[in-house]
């Protein structure tokens, strides 16, 4: 009867022609008011990422965030952040934004917690993401385009996110990178949204440089 543990980090490295990457895959604690559970997660996954020492950064060992120690790092997965906003007034800020055929998301997004992490450095410092220019992609009704209509009445919020850092400028730019961020169809079964997201990182050789492109996988709240 014990139950399953479904919160937590896979994280995926290696070294491209010099390059430090990696990819970190977290879903964490859910719910209204755990924020500060879902902060401790993340300062877990980034306290307890190891590197072979060979290719350890010799200046950022020491840090206890291991992200440090890589040239880019992608972030993505279900981290759970709520918004803070009154329910009734993101809605009427989604269909304000659908009926006017635009883009701006902001006002939503100046409430997600972890922007706001982010912003008092709580969390996902030096971290950025690319413009969000769809809907909240939590939660829905099964098998509906409605947000939660259950006794809990949930926030629509943006749980699902791709953030990257980069320590070297000059490998991963932060005006060009994003090729492409968007939503994915909805699949009916799921109370979540899947998002797609890719980048152009440029890792450079000696006698050469290196183009590649890295798509970000899809992510979806299943809750």
């Amino acid at each position: 009867n014990t139950p399953i543990k479904t919160k937590a980090s896979v994280v995926i490295s290696f070294q491209l022609f010099g390059t430090l990457l990696c990819f970190i895959c977290s879903h964490f604690s859910a719910g209204e008011g755990n924020l500060n559970q879902r902060i401790d997660n993340y300062k877990t996954t980034v306290g307890s990422i190891t590197l072979p020492r060979r290719l350890q950064n010799k200046k950022r060992a020491m840090s206890s965030d291991k992200t440090e120690n890589f040239d880019c790092v992608f972030w993505l997965g279900d981290l759970n952040f709520l918004t803070t906003k009154e329910r009734d007034r993101v809605e009427r800020k989604v269909l304000d934004v659908k009926y006017r055929n635009s883009l701006n998301f902001e006002e939503i997004m100046n409430h997600d917690e972890l922007y706001q992490a982010i912003n008092s450095e709580r969390a996902f410092k030096n971290f950025l993401e690319g413009r969000i220019t769809f809907e909240p992609t939590y939660k829905y009704d099964v098998n509906s385009d409605k947000y939660d209509t259950s006794e809990k009445c949930r926030i629509p919020s943006y749980t699902v996110h791709i953030e990257f850092f980069s320590e070297k400028k000059n490998i991963l730019f932060v005006k060009l990178n994003i090729i492409c961020f968007f939503l994915i169809n909805r699949i009916v079964f799921s109370t979540g949204v899947a998002i797609r997201e890719q980048y152009h990182v440029r890792s450079t050789m000696p006698s050469r440089t290196l183009n590649c492109r890295i798509t970000g996988p899809c992510t979806v709240c299943t809750r």
